[in-house]
Order: structure tokens, then sequence, then C-alpha cells
């Protein structure tokens, strides 16, 4: 049974990660005969990086490591996009040096001074956009992810997205191992007070307003840490934290339901997407006692009468990465993350609705033959079908 087990979860990882052969150490890295920089079309994104990583000492490319550090520590890099990049894709280099006509580069890292440095670099960030666009995004990644995969993926995130504001990466020590399960899990749980602490930096900032992306098991320290703000009664105290999505959330259904009870009733800014058919959280079902994960949870029902928006994107097919990643990987539903996030609103309406999900489900969803054709509310559930 274990050797069984042992050989599903490494065959697991590796549909994940999809990062078999693929040079991990790029952190840095530029192209050999031409610059990222000076590649026409291409777009550069600075993303600002908070975390309990400890630096990577030995291997530079690699920058942060998956053992835990004693403080929280903060960076910044520019990941540049190629002209080419399509919509749902992370391009990583096959081998180094990359092309950065082709490939996504990450360039210039450096490290912050402490809380005083991130909070200049957030202030600075703010102040080069327009005033609409005075707003950060934080994003939480989720387990068996090392930093170079965490930052690539949120770039294609950000740059699918259309996101105008400042993007934030909060990367916490996971282990980047498949068998680092338990590792990782304590490893989020160590990270609850860094997390906070961020929270409460960015929320210094002149910030407009704030909104939350975390991904799978990086929405189990996502919630860890709002319950424990909500416990110390500052939970959207001033009002500018927005939108949280959960995307794929590696979260047990019953723990779920205990810990958005120290939240306020009114929870229509949390966002949930659930795939049925997620493969990756089937196998953290089966090692967490057979509980269903929130993830891909069948109980839409249950969890809708917890007050949040439930999106079911089962239906949605993304054709790979084992259906764990289908807010980034399916360019509708990217790009449904990035309309939500570009033109806000007041999540339901009184009938129970979330107005800009059925707009674009039923505007730009039907247009994609991959995409099911429209969303069936259900309480204050979604269901793409």
């Amino acid at each position: 049974m274990y050797i069984a087990t042992r050989t599903i979860l490494l065959a697991l990882a590796l549909a994940i990660s999809g990062c078999a052969g693929i040079p991990q150490d790029v952190i840095g890295i530029d192209g050999e005969k031409l610059s990222a920089r000076d590649v026409p079309g291409a777009t550069i994104h600075r993303i600002l990086v908070a975390g309990t990583r400890a630096p990577e000492v030995e291997v530079p490319a690699r920058f942060y490591s998956g053992v835990r550090g004693k403080a929280l520590r903060f960076a910044q890099v520019d990941m540049v996009v190629p002209p080419s990049h399509e919509v749902g894709k992370v391009e990583r280099a096959k081998q180094l040096p990359p092309d950065p006509t082709k490939e996504m580069v990450a360039l210039d890292p450096k490290r912050l001074d402490g809380n005083v440095g991130f909070v200049r670099a957030i202030n600075q960030a703010l102040a080069e956009r327009a005033p609409a666009d005075r707003n950060v995004l934080i994003f939480i990644h989720g387990y068996n992810t090392s930093f170079d995969a965490a930052v690539f993926r949120f770039a294609q995130f950000i740059h699918d997205t259309g996101y105008t504001g400042v993007p934030v990466l909060f990367t916490w020590p996971s282990g980047a191992k498949v068998l680092d399960y338990v590792y990782d899990i304590n490893s989020v749980l160590s990270s609850r007070d860094s997390l906070l602490e961020t929270f409460r930096l960015i929320a210094s900032t002149p910030v407009r307003q704030a909104d939350i992306v975390a991904h799978s098991m990086g929405n189990f320290l996502t919630v860890e840490t709002l319950r424990q703000a909500a416990l110390a009664r500052e939970f959207r105290r001033d009002g500018r934290l927005r939108y949280v999505v959960m995307a794929s959330p590696d979260i047990d259904i019953d723990v779920f339901e205990t810990q958005v009870q120290a939240f306020p009733q009114d929870l229509h800014k949390f966002f949930v997407l659930l795939s049925k058919d997620d493969a990756a959280l089937a196998i953290s079902r089966r090692i967490a006692g057979k509980v269903n994960r929130v993830g891909n949870s069948p109980e839409l029902e249950r969890l809708a009468k917890l007050g949040i928006n439930v999106v079911d994107l089962t239906q949605v097919d993304t054709k790979g990465n084992l259906n764990h990643s289908k807010f980034a990987d399916a360019p509708d539903i990217v790009q449904l993350i990035g309309t939500r996030l570009k033109e806000g609103g007041d999540g339901l309406s009184t009938a129970g609705r979330d107005p800009i999900v059925e707009r674009i489900v039923k505007g730009v969803v039907t247009t994609a033959t991959a995409i099911p054709r429209a969303v069936v509310p259900v309480g204050r559930t979604a269901v793409v079908q």
C-alpha cells in the first residue's frame, strides 16, 4: 500500500509541476544574445515579494530556498513576458540561457531592506500609477511550489488578467517535493503571523483597495491568517480588503466550516473556484482521511450556505495539469477573474447572484467551444455548465 501510494504521489508531483527537465535555477538569468528588456513588444511586470523562505546562498539563481527562514523577508523581481505569450500558459525556458523572444524571463532580483524597504517599494509603485490603479493584488501559492514556480505563475496570471495595480507575491517555504506534504502544512502554519504582518504593512500604505488570490494549500494559509485577523477585530477594519479569490482550496471542508465561523456573516467577497475533477485534490483527500477538500467538493450547497460565492468549474477543460490550476490555465476563466478585479462591484446582487460572473460566463465563455455555456445560480453558487 505504501509503495503504491508513493508511486501515485510521485506521478502527481510531476503532473502538478510540469517541470520535469525544465531548469529551476533561473532567477536573474537573462538571454545570451538579446536581453529580455530589449525584446520588441515584451511586457515587464515588477513583482514585489514578501515571504518566510530562507535565502538561497549556494545557488544565487535559485534566490530563495524551501527552508524556513527566521524572519519575514522582502524582495522584488522584474518578470518579462514575451510578445508571443499565449493566455493560460507559462512559457518556461527548456534550457539556459532562455530565449526572451519566446520564453518568460526573471530579471534583476533584489532584496529589500526589511519592512521599511518593502513599504517604500509599494509606495513608489502606487505613486507611479493612476489613482484608479493604486491597488494591490496579493498572491499566495500552493503546495509543492518552489520560489521560481511561484513567481513565474504569478507573472502569467498578472499578465493574462490585465491587472494594473501592484502585484505582491507572498511566498512561504514549501519544500517543493511531493513527499513534503506534511512539511508544507507546517510551513503554512508557521507563516501565519508573517502573512498577517504583510497585510498590515500593505494597509499602512495609501493603497486604494487590496485583493487576495490564493491557490491550493495557499488557501489554508490565507484563511487561517484572515481568521486570526478576524479574531483580533482587524478583518476588513478599514474596508480596503476587497475580494478573496480561493482557487482550488486544499482545505478540509469540515475545518473550513469552523474557520469561517470567526468571520462576519457577510462573506460575499469570498469566491471559491472549485472543480470536482481536480485530481490533485483527490490525492490530498486520500491522504487526509478521505474528507472532501473544499476545492473539489461535490457539496456545493453546503459551501453556499456559508455565505460565499462558489463557482463550479468542473466542466471547464484545460487539457492537463490535473485540473488543479483552472484559475490560471483556462483562458476565459483567468480573464473572468481579471474582469472581476478590474470592474469591482458589490459582489452578489439581492437575488443571490454574482452579476460579473453571470455576464462574463454568458458573454465570453460561450464563445469558447471548450468552455461551458451558462452559469446556473444555486443559492449563492454559480455552477458553470
